[in-house]
C-alpha cells in the first residue's frame, strides 16, 4: 500500500471530524508493547447523521459510507437523496447481511458528506487525541 493511502482520512481533519474505531474492550487505541498507538492502526472514520460512517476504502480515491446493521432501505433512501441532489455523483452498493457499503469518489466526499451530515464539530480535534476517548466516571 502506498503511503499516500495510510491513514488517509487524515486529509480531512479540519474540515469534519475524524475518528478512530477504538478497541472495543479497553475504549482505548490500539497500543504496541511501550504504550504508544500502534503505529500500524489506521482505522479511521467520518460520523454522519443516522450513524452512518464515512470510511476509506484502501483504494485509491474511493470511499464508501457504511450502514451497518439497518434495514437495506436507509442506504437506498440515502442513495435517492444523494442522487435528487447531486445526480453526477456515481455511487456504487455493495450490501452484505443487514450493512450496506456504499462506494464513491473521494473527489465527492463534499457533496456526499453534505447530504449524508458529516460531522463537522471538533473537526480539527486530531483522531488520536485523548478527547476522543471514553470518559471514565
Amino acid at each position: 500500500m502506498s503511503t499516500d493511502m495510510f491513514r488517509y482520512l487524515e486529509k480531512y481533519v479540519g474540515k469534519y471530524r475524524v475518528l478512530p474505531h477504538l478497541d472495543i474492550q479497553t475504549h482505548d487505541f490500539p497500543r504496541d508493547e511501550k504504550g504508544k498507538i500502534d503505529e500500524s492502526f489506521e482505522d479511521l472514520y467520518i460520523p454522519c447523521g443516522s450513524k452512518i460512517e464515512i470510511r476509506h476504502t484502501y483504494e485509491p480515491n474511493i470511499l464508501a459510507f457504511v450502514i451497518e446493521d439497518k434495514a437495506t432501505s436507509v442506504a437506498d433512501n440515502n442513495i435517492k437523496k444523494i442522487h435528487a441532489k447531486y445526480p453526477e455523483v456515481t455511487l456504487t452498493l455493495d450490501r452484505v447481511g443487514r450493512d450496506a457499503f456504499v462506494y464513491f469518489k473521494a473527489d465527492d466526499i463534499d457533496k456526499v458528506a453534505e447530504v449524508l451530515k458529516a460531522r463537522t464539530s471538533g473537526a480539527r480535534i486530531k483522531w488520536q487525541s485523548k478527547r476522543n476517548l471514553k470518559r471514565g466516571k
